[in-house]
């Protein structure tokens, strides 16, 4: 049965049988989704592809390592997803389509028809297919979440599966699930949150579970667009919940508590601060003895206090810029009770099986660490693993580096990696009235009023806010590793960074942009497969190859 199942996957990609070795690193132009080993938000979870080198120098304009592009029926912020020689793309409201990944040519797509259109500012920012599909070799797994079409329902998710020449298998509606999550795939199990649909049927297999949450307990699922990971401990597959559970992906029973700590002195702590705002999605990467590192962060809400008479806290700030050490107690002076406008909390452990095969957390520092920032908001942060190296990355285009063995900062607070600064409504240096600008925002139903804004007070404040001019060139950073331990980062209006860590903090290895009009935002995420990069824009999908002479 598992060889005739071997045999099916390969054909399914017209790749040789060499391809199917368990040995092939994610990111390596052989590697192809398994139910052993499937891919889904940021590859498996980590953002990691070991085996991918993709070109550091691009450029669309001459051509240089461009292999193609194309333009997409619709716009997304959904990353694409690389099954083989397949790459699966979303075009909004509720369409799946399938692309070759030699030529950037459209396979097959298909259209769910239930949802309505996202419009207004909203399309800036988000859609119904923003989170990532999913893949196990032999079908593709994705979540559609907003308003139905059908006159009296408000809202829903629609799950839905199709296997990889685009035949719908089946069609799960499901109120109540958080379209900005990305659902995870693990064995028959296709798991968002705290509920789990079967694979071979779309039907609930369980859930939801109960939080059952201890006194002072942070809620275990997470941000908005916090998603869960799969880790391997032994012979055994387990979920990890971006507050730090670990759940038995087969009945959602509850294993064990990653984030249960004690100090050397026995005495319990709250994971990551004083008082958690949202844990961000977590960062696994598994070890050589069979143990995985997991780094944990979140916001800290009471590090948003401030001076209430000024408009910035971080003119008030007693404490000041940078991290507090690892090993601090930050209950007790000097520490307690002192005040920071805005703080992110970051947690390293080791996960691992006693004797008896029970899930044991070692903390890799006695304390997490906390690295204040400066700015007057940012999100949580968005954590990369690099080798010995964590980066925490925020929304303003700033990154901090952490050790990983001891949690101290490395070189400065927060480096800015890229002008992260409002535009004016004019949006210095473009012509807003440009036909290509035009034609972009019309192709997409973008308006004036959305893109530029027309200031405050009026009866579209609330698009306003989300507007270009508001938006300015910065937030949501999304990252990726490659084999050279370089972290990648790009930011929504399509200029990617790569950047090397060091022991100051970080070194700018190369700079490129992709070259769209100034509407056609993304919040998609860089993804690797060999010596090629595929990113997906507002309105395009490219893939870049380190190809010699070009």
């Amino acid at each position: 049965m598992r060889a005739a199942a071997i045999v099916l996957w390969a054909a399914c990609f017209s790749m040789p049988l060499a391809a199917t070795q368990t040995d092939v690193p994610l990111g390596h132009a052989d590697f192809c989704p398994s139910p052993d080993r499937p891919e889904g938000y940021r590859g498996d979870g980590s953002g990691i592809y070991p085996g991918a080198t993709p070109p550091l120098n691009f450029d669309e304009a001459s051509g240089k390592n461009l292999k193609w592009l194309a333009k997409m029926p619709g716009w997304s912020h959904s990353p694409p997803l690389v099954v083989g020689k397949r790459i699966i793309v979303e075009a909004e409201p509720d369409t799946t389509l399938c692309v070759d990944a030699d030529t950037g040519a459209i396979l097959w797509q298909d259209s769910l028809g239930l949802l309505a259109p996202v419009v207004g500012g909203w399309a800036l920012h988000s859609g119904n297919g923003y989170s990532t599909a999913s893949s196990d070799g032999a079908a593709i797994y994705r979540l559609f979440g907003g308003r139905m079409k059908v006159a009296g329902k408000k809202g829903g998710a629609l799950l839905v599966s199709y296997d990889l020449e685009g035949k719908r298998r089946w069609l799960t509606e499901t109120p109540g699930l958080n379209n900005l999550q990305t659902p995870l795939l693990v064995g028959d199990r296709y798991i968002i949150g705290s509920m789990a649909y079967d694979t071979a049927t779309g039907k609930l297999a369980w859930g939801p579970t109960k939080d059952d949450l201890d006194p002072g307990e942070p809620k275990p699922w997470g941000s908005d667009d916090a998603s869960l990971v799969k880790i391997r401990l032994g012979n055994q597959d387990v979920v990890l919940t971006p507050g730090g559970w670990c759940l038995d992906p087969k009945t959602g029973k509850r294993l064990a508590k990653a984030l249960a700590m004690r100090n050397a002195n026995g005495r319990s702590w709250h994971p990551l601060g004083v008082e958690v705002n949202a844990f961000i999605s977590p960062v696994a990467r598994a070890n050589a003895d069979g143990s995985v590192t997991v780094v944990f962060s979140s916001g800290d809400a009471k590090g948003r206090a401030g001076d209430p008479d000024k408009r910035f806290g971080h003119a008030q700030n007693d404490l000041g810029a940078g991290a507090i050490p690892p090993d601090a107690d930050i209950t007790q002076p000097p520490w307690a009770g002192r005040k920071v406008w805005y703080s992110l909390r970051v947690l390293a452990c080791r996960l691992s099986l006693d004797a008896k095969g029970q899930i044991r957390s070692e903390q890799m520092w006695e304390q997490p660490a906390a690295v204040a920032q400066e700015l007057s908001s940012g999100a949580g942060p968005h954590v990369a693993l690099c080798g010995d190296r964590i980066a925490v990355l925020t929304v303003k285009g700033r990154i901090a580096v952490l050790d990983l063995k001891t949690g101290r900062l490395l070189g400065k607070d927060f480096q800015a990696v890229y002008d992260c600064g409002y535009r004016a409504a004019s949006m210095k240096g473009v012509d807003i009235n440009a036909p290509e600008i035009k034609a972009a925002m019309a192709e997409f139903g973008i308006s004036d009023e959305v893109c530029w804004g027309r200031g405050t007070g009026g009866p579209l404040q609330r698009q306003t806010d989300f507007s270009m001019s508001r938006m300015g060139r910065a937030l949501y950073a999304r990252a990726a590793v490659d084999s050279r331990n370089l972290l990648w980062i790009a930011h929504r209006l399509g200029e990617i960074y790569v950047l090397e860590l060091n022991d100051t903090g970080y070194r700018l290895v190369a700079h490129n942009k992709v070259n769209q009009p100034p509407c056609w935002c993304s919040h998609a995420a860089l993804v690797f497969q060999g010596q090629r990069l595929y990113y997906r824009t507002f309105g395009r999908l490219y893939c870049f190859e380190d190809t010699p002479g070009r």
